[in-house]
């Protein structure tokens, strides 16, 4: 495993990687790129938004659910 300080450095030459990759692509690549983002957000159907506000909803109760248990396993001072 990497030491804490050799790990950052690599994070960091990566991340200077992708800033220079996207600052030096052209601004009709980037147009281009933005379209096909939006046009992959307006195909959603409502049927998938709703499918998404369903496990949207599940994740809420379980995390309600195990709030609760853990409450009551360690209870306040």
């Amino acid at each position: 495993m990497l030491s804490s300080p050799a790990h950052r450095e690599r994070w960091r030459l990566v991340n200077n990687f992708i800033s220079d990759q996207i600052r030096d692509t052209p601004a009709e690549i980037k147009v281009q790129q933005m379209n096909a983002m939006f046009s992959l957000g307006q195909s959603r159907s409502h049927v998938s938004l709703a499918e998404e506000q369903e496990v949207r909803n599940r994740w809420r109760l379980l995390k309600q659910k195990a709030d609760v248990c853990a409450s009551s396993v360690n209870p306040p001072d």
